[in-house]
């Protein structure tokens, strides 16, 4: 060896035995630091592995699963395959209201027998319960052909990255999953029911298809409105409309505004998502304590009868079907533009119309007798936030229920339009009732009744006699005035 190399190769060789001395005085005598004695957390133990595979079977080895959640009623789905590889379900509890969506079933076969997890947190951990896995929150439970069991167990949310941490029961394994896959395997029984309310019809399809319609507003009104059978239209029909209405009042309607107001709102009846199964108790939170309600079908025989609850948000209403109290079905609020619809505008013709808002009392001379209704409006707030108007009245200084008052109002605004006036000399020329509309803002609506015979009489509007109408509406009004003037409740419904 050269002379010259010589200290050369002395000088490296204490410079890596220098190294080495001083990498095992790091790793073997580690300094300690004051966060060394901080009691570990599931951030501080993580392993940035990731991907693992904690469950990896075949599909078509799983013969049931279990969903067991802490707080809950269970699901057990059990699946049959017939020879020529078709899946069948038996599920406990089995459908009472409504069937279940079995490809949802499927899809759960394929998530729950490949399970990868995002990363790995701690192996072999001497404490679960940090991670909420000594008492899970959600158990999947997976059974297969060859008779293992592999519980999947579902514990607390991670702090930062919206994940969850999992272990397979038996082990103590910890790892995370991610949000999405937990919420496909924690899946409630009720997000597997399958509820199709009301066939979706188009536009035009829905004016030939939707038979009946029944709406109940909160208040209690009731509207009900039937397709008719243009061949034989119903007695109460004299004006031939496609609908006729039966409740409030039997009459010809203006098709053109049910069909606007009505029909087009309704056929939008479709839900979006299961919420949740309530109680009584909880009914008054989501607005069912005051529904509405609506009734449907069509002429293939579908129907659906609904309780409307309060709006979940601008977009949408809490539904629940009444044939199964308790499940609240998201619906969109395009289906319910019907909740503040006035029947009265959805009639034929109506002589007159006002709303009992703008007037500050009505004048009645019925043939000598004088009734004069006044009023004072007010509002209130409802349970589920909305403004409603009220109205305190009297007649001739007594005051009457503000039921009777709108009741009354109605039978006033019930002169159904059967005709044009054509022939002025047959009119007498002194009016028999005359009811006079005294307005808020000082305007006034005059209608003069004059008796043509034992069926109809003509009607005027501010010294203009235009129509016919049937004497009906007349003793209509007039039974009313009995009714209330002896202390009794006027019914919603009447004949028009």
């Amino acid at each position: 060896m050269s002379k010259s190399l010589r200290p050369i190769l002395i000088v490296t060789a204490i410079i890596l035995i220098a190294a080495l001395a001083l990498i095992l005085l790091i790793f073997v005598f580690p300094s300690k630091s004051s966060g060394d004695d901080a009691e570990a957390t599931p951030e501080a133990t993580s392993d940035p592995s990731s991907n693992v595979k904690i469950i990896d079977e075949s599909d078509s080895d799983l013969v049931s699963f279990e969903m067991l959640p802490a707080d809950g009623e269970s699901l057990l789905v059990e699946i049959d395959r017939s020879e020529d590889g078709t899946l069948s379900y038996t599920v406990t509890p089995a459908a009472e209201y409504f069937d279940y969506d079995t490809s949802k079933f499927r899809s759960m076969m394929f998530s729950l027998t490949s399970v990868s997890a995002t990363n790995t947190v701690e192996l072999n951990a001497p404490d679960l319960e940090k991670y909420g896995l000594a008492d899970p929150w959600f158990i999947v439970r997976s059974t297969y052909a060859d008779g293992r069991v592999i519980d999947l167990y579902i514990g607390n949310a991670t702090p930062t990255d919206k994940n969850y941490y999992i272990c397979i029961g038996g082990t103590n394994d910890v790892y995370t999953l991610g949000s999405y896959l937990v919420g496909l395997l924690t899946r409630q029984e009720y997000e597997y029911r399958d509820i199709e309310l009301f066939p979706y019809y188009e536009e035009e399809e829905a004016y030939t298809n939707i038979s009946y319609v029944k709406m109940t507003l909160r208040d209690g009104t009731e509207i009900e409105l039937s397709l008719e059978d243009t061949s034989n239209f119903s007695e109460g029909n004299t004006m031939s409309s496609a609908y006729y209405m039966t409740l409030p009042t039997q009459s010809s309607c203006n098709d053109t505004i049910v069909q606007s107001a009505v029909i087009d709102s309704v056929a939008q009846l479709s839900s979006t998502s299961i919420l949740a199964d309530i109680t009584e108790d909880e009914y008054a939170e989501y607005g069912f304590d005051k529904p509405a309600e609506l009734e449907m079908r069509d002429l293939l025989g579908n129907s659906v009868d609904i309780l409307v609850g309060g709006r979940y948000n601008s977009s949408y209403y809490y539904t629940m079907l009444k044939e199964s109290p308790g499940t609240v079905i998201i619906c969109e609020a395009t289906a319910f533009d019907w909740l503040d619809v006035n029947y009265i505008e959805l009639m034929t013709r109506t002589a007159w119309f006002v709303y009992i808002t703008d007037l500050e009392s009505i004048e009645y001379d019925m043939d000598g007798d004088f009734y004069l209704m006044e009023m004072e409006h007010g509002t209130r707030e409802t349970e589920d936030g909305r403004t409603q108007s009220t109205v305190d009245a009297t007649i001739n200084g007594e005051p009457i229920t503000e039921t009777n008052c709108r009741r009354l109002f109605v039978r006033t605004l019930t002169f159904r339009i059967i005709g044009d006036v054509t022939d002025l000399s047959s009119i007498p020329t002194e009016a028999k009732y005359t009811i006079t509309m005294h307005r808020i803002n000082g305007d006034d609506m005059v209608m003069e009744l004059y008796e043509l015979n034992d069926r109809q009489y003509a009607l005027g509007i501010d010294g203009v006699v235009e129509y016919y109408i049937y004497k009906k509406n007349v003793t209509t009004l007039l039974n009313a005035f009995d009714v209330v003037m002896s202390g009794g409740e006027l019914p919603m419904s009447f004949e028009s």
